[in-house]
């Protein structure tokens, strides 16, 4: 017998969740409080709500399947993947049985409906089969009367009850820091071989971890994680955001099961965990926060959507599940090799310009990247501009963003990469939580969404700020229109190239202004320019420069063009060293540490493109000519 269902506790609009068929998680917990999760291969409820029934695979879900039949108690998260709205259901009795034939129809549908689900964000059918893959003979139906729901959308209302006042979760005393786990201990939990490090792409995000926890009365709960970070081989650290159910019961009860997936070959794991602290300072919470931050902003949320801590577990044991995963992807190589590459590119470069070409042609000839750019830090204006891109339909160079906008902006203001390999899934879980704050506080603030550079619909960027003795010069960025593009892997590897490119740069600058001390070279007189007059105006409030009603550049490089052709129309000079620029308070550089052969490469580049008749060209380091083809005439605009 089942116990009744609460009265009017799933809405009609709960109901049609279920039934619709979405991702479907169970916990259970053993007599020790230690939590045992599993994915359900199919699902379906009853046109009033009064009876939920799941589907598990007898051989995927032993120790889950042995806890539900000791205790009577579940807990079940049915969450939509296109737009992780997310409700939760508790019971305390379970009846379960043998699937018959009448259910195959049933989980058909149910694997049809996560198709088209997992489909909208990028995941192929055939991965949604392996993941759901079942033996008719080995499968569990569990029916149960839901006896409690909760909101689970991820944000600040997660837990928060469907029936009866809500409340608020009691307070929690902090734990106190916890040893690690003595070997007996550890010893005591199931185990394959597997080590932590053979599967970090499961802890990439694609498909969102679910973390399994206990109350101290028994009672299971099961619940979303945003990030499960790669510590060490011992440790993983998971995000603590907010106050809620999860949080209370690791507080209570240190022991947490997560179950996470590989987004390849969709092989699932099961890591369990002992709580140990929280940390809000350090590596991992620095890179933590980082990664938050990048997907916060693009949603308007970089002041709310924020990493409280970083909360450190030592990994006890991880359980390779038994499943029919698909063939894993070939091993990639060469990446030391395309390390190496660009190292001697670099080394044979004479100029910044060589420098960045150097860089863009070792990314797309060495790791296949097809989209990046490098961007240049104006530390007076906290502006990242572009000043060298490959693969996109214009440059943009000159284009900016601001530090601490977007994954880019981020990265240099954390000066920490930060990636992210399924942007869709990244998007629509903070747009969850978006939702969430929305609801919970309808008169929060929230910022206005921020477009992504680049290409209008990324599935997967990595950004990594380049450094020089500490000091912050830009970020190297690479995006794809493919989803899970860049790995832990190709992050190593675009740290060392950013690092290297740094050091290049600092050293370029350094040569170019001992260089020039050197007398010039003497140069035949330019001939006389010809043609129709290029009307050149600076508009003072920002230094914005327009030539025949054409925008060129704004800023610090505007100024520098000003004074250029200025000292051209009344002295005929033609050449220049940074140098004399450098020394130039007129143009606002805001001190020998700023990147000037960044802003004229920007120049001469913004200047090649338009082709009017003006050009720079370098003659030597640390000094350059203008070139003017055409007569000029320069206006003034306050």
């Amino acid at each position: 017998m089942h116990t009744p269902p609460a009265p009017g506790l799933l809405s009609g609009e709960h109901i049609a969740l279920i039934a619709k068929g979405v991702s479907a998680i169970v916990a259970a917990c053993d007599a020790g409080l230690r939590p045992s999760v599993m994915r359900a291969v199919g699902s379906t409820v009853s046109p009033d709500g009064a009876c939920i029934t799941v589907y598990l695979m007898r051989q995927q879900s032993g120790q889950l399947l042995q806890d539900i039949s000791r205790s009577g108690r579940l807990a079940v998260v049915f969450s939509e993947p296109s737009t992780h709205r997310t409700l939760q259901v508790k019971a305390d009795s379970v009846q379960a049985r043998p699937a018959h034939e009448s259910d195959l129809p049933v989980l058909r549908r149910y694997r049809e409906s996560m198709e088209r689900e997992l489909g909208l964000i990028g995941f192929a059918p055939q991965f949604v089969r392996a993941m759901l893959a079942f033996r008719p003979q080995d499968l569990v139906a569990l029916s149960f009367a839901p006896r409690e729901a909760y909101d689970q959308t991820p944000g600040p209302r997660a837990g928060m009850a469907l029936a009866g006042p809500a409340g608020s979760l009691p307070e929690v005393a902090a734990a106190p820091a916890a040893t690690e786990p003595s070997a007996l201990e550890a010893g005591t939990w199931p185990r394959s071989g597997v080590v932590l490090g053979a599967i970090r792409p499961c802890l990439e995000g694609a498909i969102p971890a679910m973390m399994a926890t206990c109350a101290r009365d028994g009672t299971p709960n099961v619940a979303y994680l945003s990030q499960v970070y790669h510590v060490d081989e011992q440790h993983v650290a998971l995000s603590f955001q907010f106050f809620n159910k999860t949080r209370q019961n690791i507080l209570a009860h240190p022991l947490a099961c997560v179950l996470v997936l590989h987004p390849a070959t969709a092989q699932f794991y099961r890591l369990h965990l002992r709580y140990l602290r929280t940390e809000t300072t350090g590596a991992a919470f620095e890179a933590m926060k980082a990664q938050l931050a990048g997907i916060a902003s693009h949603s308007g949320m970089a002041d709310v959507f924020t990493l409280r801590g970083s909360d450190i577990y030592a990994v006890l044991a991880i359980e390779s599940i038994d499943g029919e995963p698909l063939p894993a992807p070939p091993a990639r190589c060469g990446m030391l090799g395309a390390v190496r590459c660009c190292s001697e590119r670099l080394a044979r470069a004479g100029t910044m310009d060589e420098l960045l070409q150097a860089v863009l042609a070792s990314l797309t000839d060495g790791l296949d990247v097809r989209h990046a750019m490098v961007l240049m830090l104006d530390e007076a204006a906290q502006r990242l501009y572009t000043v060298a891109s490959c693969g996109y339909a214009t440059s943009g160079l000159g284009s900016e963003i601001a530090v601490g906008d977007g994954v880019i902006g981020v990265a240099a203001r954390e000066r920490t990469p930060v990636r992210i390999l399924h942007m869709t899934t990244a998007y629509l879980y903070s747009s969850a939580v978006r939702s969430s704050l929305r609801a919970d506080a309808p008169d929060l603030e929230l910022g206005t969404d921020i477009p992504y550079p680049g290409l209008a619909l990324p599935h997967s960027q990595l950004a990594v700020p380049i450094l020089a003795a500490g000091r912050l010069l830009g970020v190297l960025f690479v995006e794809s229109p493919q989803a899970q593009q860049f790995s832990y892997e190709d992050e190593d590897v675009m740290v060392a190239i950013a690092g290297h490119l740094g050091a290049t740069l600092a050293l370029a600058q350094a040569a170019g202004e001992q260089a020039e001390a050197a007398p010039a070279a003497v140069v035949a007189a330019p001939a006389a320019p010809s043609g129709a007059t290029l009307v050149v105006r600076r508009y003072t409030a920002n230094d914005s420069i327009f030539v025949n009603d054409a925008y060129l550049i704004k800023g610090v490089a505007g100024a520098i063009f000003w004074k250029l052709v200025r000292d051209y129309s009344q002295q005929g000079r033609t050449e220049f060293t940074n140098r004399e620029l450098r020394l130039d308070g007129a143009l606002g550089l805001p001190d020998i540490t700023d990147n000037l052969e960044a802003r004229l490469l920007l120049l001469q580049r913004r200047l090649a493109e338009q082709a009017r008749g003006v050009h720079i060209e370098k003659t030597g380091r640390g000094r350059f000519r203008l070139v003017v083809q055409r007569p000029l005439d320069l206006v003034e605009v306050p």
